[in-house]
């Protein structure tokens, strides 16, 4: 043999196959480990596909009954209420049982309230069933009760009418949840009866509510709640089938997530045989998630079954490895037999032989063999025989192969095999046999004869490969292909399948698909998927799509389609693409899942959480967890609050710190409370303790808690709970505890003042009419002596009251004993010796648990004298009232008799002092005039005492500066008034301001007052007024008015008798200084109208000193007369329309006469006023210069519009007049009226100025040609306006569109309207008295079109509808709820009326005035002039109407001078013609 090392040559080459054949074996290693690998993760992708197939299908399941339900509930939007006739007739009509799977019936439940129960009971034994009686499953049952009202079920399992199903807290928190949510809810898992065979169940609750509609907040759905419909439901019966879908090969469970009161978690097995936890702890895969249904969470988890992991082909990798060693070999051998062919024979032998060794070690390593005899004895074996067979190899030498046979194979199968072989033919087959230990294994045998020289056979030799695992690969597989096809026609049954070619289209389709779409197969085929877009996805989405699939890659996501009758239903879309094997794409595969329901699911589960997000985030609770076992704790941040802490205040937190907090005598109740809840002899922990506040005081919590977990061990775990806050209830237990022991004391006290008191206490035993008194009841009845031993009956004590007072008194003891009313009645009682008593009575009632009276118990108290004292007094008030009211009458009578003579003397005096009069003449004209104008000072000083004493003196509240008010002052003071050695000086606070807002005239007459008696009263000194700055804020000052003299002083002891009226400090003082003594009196009243005190300091001989102290608003302006606000309304001064026209306006009431009169003088017409119809007829009969238009209002004193109307068309003939309607009637039928009555026209109350001018000038066409070119004011809203009107409920913008915008007018008008509502509720009980309904209907339409004109549209309506509805009461009780109505509406409205009139005033800039106004637009120097000279030629004549044109320059043009106009209408006012007339030439000479 040659040395192979001295041939350099040969050296690569010889060792390549060996290379070759270790870079094989690595590949087969590695190529093994990922078939391994591979084949894993595929098992374990299908089992998770597989257990979210059964999820799917499981929540599916559980939809399905909610169809039964919905439809049931459809039937309450018919009709709200369906008797059990009808209930059960129309779901008897269904075969629930078989259509809904598990379901067990269907019931409607009604929600009471404990205190109705007993009532809705008999209703129903009434209605129902007599038998019908309230279940309960727990007995502390809360106060709501939701009872089954009907229930139809094929079983009578459940069927129990009356079952409280609130008893039971799981399906109690499931009913609430439906109501509160609005939608359908579920309860736990609950074991259905009988619980021993514990029968998973649930129980589906659907609410109802009135016209079937589902109301959009929690208030709303527990008001209008009908009932509530639900389902038991058995979850075997709903699930059967559903493990089949996988042969059983995966099992499953559902169980509550929570425990129940039992510690107990209920469960569903799909496999109650087994021991599902069992399985778990061995399986390979596990898959668990929560599945939400109808808002309830179930745990689902699901375990891989033996069989299901059995079915993994392992084979394949090792078959995988056989081969390619195999393989590996050969080709190795081949190599190596080639490379050494050219060899010389002994180097081929040599070759040969150790190729055999080498494939024979090969064939020992990898293969089984084992050599038989020519007989099929053993005589040799390797190791791998050894190993697989499993016995050694002393034992297999000698035997036969049967002693591994396991019986599988037939006779005739080792029959014919040894014919084979025996006959020198090779066999080869699959051979299953037995190891040792009796486990089966298959292998791939090959036996070869070896025959010897002879031509005989001498052994045989087997070779055999264990393929075990290929053969269990095999059934596996085998088992696969029947799951597939199970899966395919599972598929085809529940899955929506289309397929379509490589272009899109259509080429097959199942029914599952025609179903959803609404297509049949011949519509669909040949088409694409188009036919079912619903345009939701956008063009990139489907893009997208396409892209992916027709790059090969599957593709899944949810698509929305639309049906073919146009309904929108959602799937969940898996397409895969198939390639040839080309690998170009052939068709796409799409496999769907209708998930409509889950979809709209989803919508319902996200508004379920987001309101159960709201609840949680609103709950006041502090919530805390703690494991027992190491300390730790867990609190939420309202727990930390509630002892005033923020939660990182507290880390770390332990139960140390709980301990901590806790006042020390409450820590050993809680820590023993909570060890009986360890030990379970209490189910849950529940105390009350004492926690210590971060600010150093207790406050008190109820904690609650349960355990969570439990250790391996059993020990303790986890314990969690809440803590609530119940510092407040403590402490109103502790009060009520010590009122109760008041109470008690109280009774005590109480009897003892009955006795001293003198009050009679009685009985009254209602079952046998016994009626027993205390000795105080003998005295007050004047029982006899001999009578008192006796038990009275109810009737003596009847005997005694009354006849005049019984029939009341039985009545209101019948409303007593009924509940209706209290006892508390005051009547007169007859004694024996026919004295009349009068008696005051209260009685309280007993009642029984049934609501029957059975014991009544009162007090009677003679209150004679104090009647009769109570009657006295009443006459004496009366009659003071009457004298009072006498008084105030007498007071204006006379002056209004008295001031009509005056002005006449003061006018003749004045025209007196004009002509030549002798010293002593003079001297006795000017001493008549003094008196005369003294007489006239205490004429007003008497009205303005009468007015305060009423109640009706007003302020009036207006810009003003207080620098003039202090000029005028001091003129009038220092100067008119000053005797000689007499001194006035006036200190004024620099630092107040000069622009104030308030009663300018009132202060002006309190510090004139004063000022006046200071001077009146010092002979020689000084006289001071002073103003001090007290406080100053943005808005207001507050200032200090003092008047201060060196007079005669006051005594102490007359302080305060100077400020009554009619008093003066002395009577000398009278005889000496003069006066009535009324000044302070009145001057005390108007300082306090205007929030302030009066206030004296003085003793005699050291004068007086008067002070007070006023709070007056600030005006943040300037008053400049040239400028304009800007935030006032702005009027375009239009045309005067109405120039030249006479008009007669015919209105009785003076406001409506004050609107009509200045809005339309300002328009240039001339206006006489009527009061009424008759003054109308007279005017116009009269009229020479015949009046252009009538303006008539309709309802009016002495006669009415109407007959006004036929008469002057009848009677005067003035058929072509025109004459218009003005009333607050604005009815179509209203308008019809007037036409027909003769009137020309009609407008409306409250009227518009310009439709009131376009009107008039409609009817005076012919007069007024040009006025139809005049221009339209243009109104200007103030800013402030708007929010006083949506305050109040005032169309105030609409008012002053009506007024031209005139604000100043506005409110004139709202202050007039304010007292007139004063005084109306006298008008209408004097004509409620008289049952005059007419005068009633006119006040009320009068009312109308003034609140209409003033945009107080709400009283307007509501006056409308009293006028309205006064026309058909008859009867006076109906008349009296009318003017009962009509005051209580008046005044309400009066009080809102006059805070709108104070805020405006409040609200209006200091100019913001329609004199200012008028000066920026209207002034005219020439009419103001000519009207001044009017007014001098008046006073120089002593004419009264003098009075009348100082009124209208001051309407009109007062605000275009200056404050010395003021001075000339006070002087006016006084009947001072002489200053009135030197006042008004300084005003002539300077325009």
């Amino acid at each position: 043999m040659k040395n192979p090392w001295t041939h350099r040559d040969w050296l690569f080459p010889k060792y390549l196959p060996i290379a070759i054949f270790l870079c094989s074996m690595c590949l087969a290693v590695a190529g093994t480990w990922w078939l391994n690998f591979n084949l894993q993760n595929k098992r374990e992708l299908d089992f998770r596909n597989k257990s979210e197939r059964i999820a799917l299908e499981i929540e599916r399941r559980f939809a399905t009954p909610l169809y039964a339900l919905n439809g049931t509930k459809s039937l309450f939007g018919l009709t709200q209420e369906i008797t059990q006739a009808q209930f059960q007739e129309i779901l008897r009509t269904r075969d629930l049982s078989n259509e809904f799977r598990g379901l067990r019936g269907i019931g409607l439940v009604e929600q009471v309230e404990h205190q109705d129960l007993d009532a809705y009971v008999k209703k129903q034994k009434r209605e129902i069933s007599p038998d019908f009686e309230v279940r309960v499953f727990d007995e502390n049952t809360p106060k709501t009760h939701y009872l089954t009202k009907y229930f139809v079920s094929s079983t009578q399992s459940h069927g129990i009418l009356g079952a409280d199903l609130g008893s039971d807290p799981r399906r109690r928190a499931a009913i609430e949840h439906a109501i509160s949510s609005g939608k359908p809810a579920m309860s736990d898992l609950i074991y259905a009866p009988p619980k021993e065979a514990r029968r998973a169940s649930v129980m589906l609750f659907v609410p109802v509510f009135k016209n079937n509609l589902t109301p959009t907040t929690t208030e709303a759905r527990h008001q209008q709640l009908i009932g509530i419909l639900y389902a038991p439901i058995i979850i075997s019966e709903l699930l059967a089938d559903v493990n089949e879908m996988d042969n059983s090969l995966l099992q499953y469970r559902l169980s509550n997530i929570v425990e129940n009161a039992q510690n107990q978690i209920t469960s569903f097995d799909s496999s109650p045989s087994q021991d599902f936890r069992k399985l778990q702890s061995t399986a390979q895969f596990q898959f668990s998630r929560v599945l939400t249904v109808y808002g309830r969470d179930i745990q689902f988890e699901v375990a891989s079954t033996p069989a299901f992991e059995i079915a993994t082909n392992r084979s394949i990798p090792i078959l995988f490895f056989v081969a390619a060693t195999l393989i590996s070999g050969l080709i190795t051998a081949l190599l190596r037999l080639q490379l050494t062919w050219s060899e010389q024979t002994q180097d081929k032998l040599d070759a040969a032989v150790r190729d055999n060794q080498a494939l024979l070690s090969t064939l020992n390593m990898h293969a089984i063999v084992s050599v038989t005899d020519a007989h099929g004895v053993i005589i040799d074996v390797n190791d791998a025989f050894c190993r697989i067979s499993g016995y050694q190899r002393e034992e297999l030498i000698g035997e036969y192969h049967r002693i591994s046979r396991s019986g599988t194979q037939s006779n005739e199968f080792w029959q014919e095999m040894w014919q084979n072989i025996s006959q020198g033919t090779p066999w080869r087959g699959e051979v299953c046999n037995r190891a040792k230990d009796g486990s089966l294994y298959w292998v791939d045998t090959f036996v070869a004869p070896f025959k010897n020289s002879d031509g005989v056979i001498e052994k045989y030799i087997a070779i055999r490969t264990d393929i075990t695992e290929s053969k269990r690969a095999e059934e596996q597989l085998q088992a696969a292909l029947r799951d597939s096809d199970a899966l395919l026609s599972t598929l085809n049954m529940h899955a929506i399948v289309s397929i379509a070619d490589s272009s899109g289209r259509i080429i097959e389709v199942n029914q599952a698909y025609c179903r959803i779409s609404g297509y049949t197969r011949e519509e669909i085929l040949d088409g694409n998927h188009r036919i079912v877009a619903a345009g939701i996805q956008s063009p990139d989405f489907l893009s997208n799509m396409w892209r992916t699939i027709s790059s090969g890659t599957p593709w899944r996501g949810e698509v929305c389609n639309k049906n073919k009758a146009g309904t929108l239903y959602w799937v969940d879309t898996f397409i895969a693409p198939f390639k040839n094997a080309q690998g170009q794409i052939e068709k796409y595969i799409s496999i769907r899942t209708d998930i409509t329901a889950s979809k709209k699911a989803a919508s319902r589960l996200a508004s379920q959480r987001s309101a159960l997000a709201n609840i949680i985030e609103g709950t006041n609770v502090g919530t805390w967890e703690w494991n027992v076992q190491t300390g730790e704790m867990r609190i939420n941040e309202r727990w930390a609050e509630q002892a005033g802490y923020e939660i990182n205040e507290l880390a770390p937190i332990t139960i140390q710190t709980w301990d901590n907090l806790t006042h020390p005598d409450d820590l050993i109740k809680a820590k023993t409370l909570m060890q009986k809840h360890f030990k379970h002899d209490l189910p849950y922990y529940e105390c009350e303790t004492r926690i210590k506040h971060k600010e150093g005081h207790w406050i008190w919590v109820l904690t609650r808690g349960r355990l969570s977990s439990m250790t391996e061990r059993g020990k303790p775990e986890w314990i969690s709970g809440t803590q609530m806050d119940i510092t407040k209830r403590k402490n109103a237990d502790a009060e009520l505890q010590r009122s109760n022991q008041l109470l008690l004391a109280v009774r005590d006290q109480l009897t003892k003042a009955a006795e001293v008191a003198e009050l009679g206490i009685w009985t009254w035993e209602l079952s046998n009419n016994e009626f027993s008194v205390n000795q105080r009841m003998f005295e007050i009845y004047a029982v006899p002596e001999h009578k008192r031993r006796e038990q009275l009956p109810y009737q003596f004590w009847l005997s005694m009251i009354h006849p005049d007072d019984l029939p009341e008194i039985e009545e209101r003891l019948a409303a007593a004993l009924k509940g209706a009313q209290g006892f508390t009645p005051t009547f007169r009682i007859v004694t024996s010796n026919n004295d009349i008593r009068y008696i005051q009575a209260a009685g309280g009632i007993e009642r029984d648990s049934d609501g029957r009276a059975i014991l009544m118990t009162g007090i009677n108290r003679d209150i004679t004298l104090q009647y009769r004292a109570e009657e006295a007094l009443r006459q004496a008030k009366q009659a003071a009232d009457d004298a009072n009211q006498a008084k105030s009458a007498f007071l204006a009578n006379m002056s209004h008799e008295i001031r009509t003579p005056m002005n006449a003397i003061l006018g003749m005096l004045s025209l007196l002092r004009r002509t030549s009069l002798s010293e002593q003449q003079e001297d006795y004209v000017r001493k008549t005039e003094g008196a005369a104008r003294s007489l006239l000072s205490l004429l007003n000083n008497i009205l303005d005492i009468s007015k305060v004493e009423s109640g009706k003196m007003y302020l009036d509240i207006h810009p003003f500066r207080l620098s003039s008010l202090l000029d005028d002052l001091q003129v009038i003071l220092s100067v008119n008034k000053l005797k000689p050695g007499l001194s006035f000086d006036l200190y004024v606070d620099p630092a107040l301001p000069d622009n104030l807002i308030g009663d300018e005239m009132r202060l002006r007459q309190v510090l004139t007052n004063l000022g006046s008696n200071a001077i009146k009263f010092t002979e020689h000194g000084t006289v001071q007024l002073a103003l001090r700055m007290v406080e100053l804020t943005p808005q207001t000052v507050t200032i200090q008015f003092s008047v201060k003299d060196t007079g005669i002083g006051i005594a102490p002891e007359n302080h305060q008798r100077i400020f009554s009226g009619f008093t003066q400090a002395e009577a000398s003082t009278t005889r000496r200084y003069g006066g009535t003594g009324l000044g302070i009196s009145i001057s005390h009243a108007l300082v306090e109208m205007m929030g302030g005190e009066l206030k004296l300091e003085s003793a005699l001989g050291q004068g007086s000193h008067f002070f007070f102290s006023l709070s007056i608003k600030r005006s943040n302006d300037e008053f400049n007369e040239d400028e304009n606000l800007a935030h006032s309304q702005t009027v375009m001064s239009p045309q005067a329309r109405l120039e030249g026209i006479s008009i007669l306006l015919v209105e009785d009431n003076l406001n409506n006469q004050q609107v009509a009169v200045e809005l339309l003088s300002s328009e240039g017409a001339i206006i006489k006023v009527a009061n009424n119809g008759v003054e109308a007829i007279n005017a116009i009969a009269a009229d020479n210069q015949q009046f252009h238009v009538v303006l008539m209002d309709l309802q009016m004193p002495v006669m009415d519009g109407y007959t006004a109307t036929q008469k002057i068309r009848h009677d005067l003939g003035r058929k072509t007049l025109p004459i218009i309607a003005m009333t607050a009637n604005a009815m179509e039928s209203d308008r019809e009226a007037c036409l027909k009555a003769g009137l020309n026209d009609h407008v409306g109350k409250p009227f518009d100025l310009h439709d009131l001018i376009d009107t008039i000038l409609r009817n005076c066409e012919n007069l007024t040609p040009h006025a139809k070119a005049a221009d339209v004011a243009s109104i200007v809203i103030p800013d402030y306006i708007p929010g006083l009107a949506e305050k109040y409920g005032i169309d105030i913008a609409a008012a002053l569109n009506r007024l031209g915008g005139k604000l100043p007018l506005y409110l004139r008008m709202l202050q007039m309207f304010i007292k007139d509502l004063e005084e109306i509720s006298p008008k209408l009980q004097t004509a409620l008295i008289d049952q005059n309904v007419r005068t009633i209907h006119r006040i009320l339409h009068t009312l109308k079109g003034l609140s209409g004109t003033l945009g107080a549209a709400n009283l307007a309506g509501s006056l409308a509808e009293l006028e309205r509805n006064l026309h058909q009461q008859n009867e006076m009780s109906e008349l009296e709820a009318t003017v009962e109505q009509t005051t209580h509406l008046l005044e309400q409205h009066r009080l809102k009326l006059a805070q709108l009139h104070q805020d405006l005033i409040n609200a209006s800039p200091p100019t913001s005035t329609e004199l200012t106004q008028n000066r920026g637009h209207d002034f005219d120097a020439t009419k103001l002039k000519g009207m001044l000279a009017l007014l001098k030629d008046q006073l120089g004549n002593a004419d009264m109407a003098a009075t009348a044109t100082v009124y209208l320059i001051h309407e009109q043009l007062g605000a275009a001078i200056d404050h010395r106009y003021e001075a000339l209408e006070n002087a006016v006012s006084q009947l001072d013609f002489e200053s009135a007339e030197q006042l008004c030439n300084e005003l002539l000479e300077s325009i």
